[in-house]
């Protein structure tokens, strides 16, 4: 090899390595300083999660209105709407830090707070537990009661909206969060609440048209009956409630409670079961009567009625 050539070659080859060390320490050092990049304990997380950079901003999302036509209804409603934090330290790590402890952003939610509490909203709100989240079955029901609790916080409408919006896709709500969800003042938490109410009765059984259990676990029936008997009395409370799409809701899920799934037949309704019913249009005065008459026939004739929904096996 020609000297001169050889020489350029050595030079090339060390001004790559040279190039290559140099590009993997400013890219080191950029880590280094890079504040997303860095390591923190439990304890700094939670205060710097206190630290208006460091929690997202929060928004109504949507439009929240509804409108009668002479032949049908319009209804639209909102959702919470997040952005990521000012910093974006937290979403950078997030993922890693619920690996290691699912239960790390708790606490947030005893705060007096609402921007603090509806940050831990923020970080577990998209997350399943079993799915996104390595939680134990205590963990789980750490969670659970966690959102449960702001269903009773009553100094921020979107702390409440917020906890019925994590349990009912989690098919978590229960017969009381219903009814503390319909009872709200606000109309975004009641409507909300009657999105994921049928969640409760919902159940892969059937029967024959002569009443036999065809499909599902009678002990299922049994809770069903039971789920059923409580649901029902607060649904007629509501069957008059001031908005269209709560009271109509309300009133085709009481129906709901007293029809019968037949195998390759599809719903029926138990006879002399409640009647249809513009809930939508009519006046007040002829929905109050209305909604008197049902009360008359769940007293007199619900519990036959549900009997009759799932037969005794």
């Amino acid at each position: 090899m020609n000297p001169k050539r050889g020489g350029l070659f050595w030079l090339i080859v060390v001004i790559a390595v040279l190039g290559g060390s140099l590009a993997m320490w400013i890219h080191f050092k950029a880590e280094e300083q890079d504040p997303r990049s860095k390591q923190y304990s439990k304890e700094q997380w939670l205060q710097m999660v206190r630290q208006a950079r460091h929690q997202p901003s929060v928004r109504w999302a949507g439009i929240g209105c509804g409108r009668l036509r002479e032949n049908g209804a319009s209804i639209s409603g909102c959702t919470l709407g997040f952005e990521s934090s000012p910093a974006g330290v937290l979403e950078h790590q997030l993922d890693d830090l619920l690996k290691k402890d699912p239960m790390m952003f708790l606490p947030l939610f005893d705060s007096q707070h609402p921007q603090e509490i509806l940050t831990g909203v923020y970080l577990y709100r998209r997350r399943y537990p079993g799915r996104d989240l390595k939680c134990t079955t205590e963990q789980k029901g750490q969670l659970e009661q966690a959102f449960r609790k702001l269903m009773d916080y009553r100094h921020d409408n979107r702390i409440r909206f917020a906890g019925i919006e994590y349990l009912g896709p989690r098919r978590l709500l229960t017969v009381e969060d219903v009814k503390k969800g319909l009872n709200d003042e606000r109309l975004d938490v009641r409507f909300t609440t009657t999105q994921w109410i049928d969640c409760l009765y919902e159940s892969k059984v059937s029967y024959s048209e002569g009443g036999k259990l065809l499909e599902g676990d009678p002990n299922r029936v049994r809770q069903l009956i039971e789920v059923k008997r409580k649901l029902g009395p607060i649904l007629l409370d509501y069957v008059n409630d001031p908005h269209f799409y709560v009271r109509s809701s309300c009133a085709r899920m009481f129906r709901d409670l007293f029809e019968r799934p037949v195998q390759g037949k599809g719903n029926e309704l138990v006879p002399g079961g409640p009647d249809k019913f513009d809930w939508m249009r009519e006046s007040w005065q002829a929905r109050d009567s209305k909604k008197a008459e049902w009360e008359k026939w769940w007293a007199e004739h619900g519990e036959e009625a549900l009997q009759w929904a799932h037969p005794p096996q």
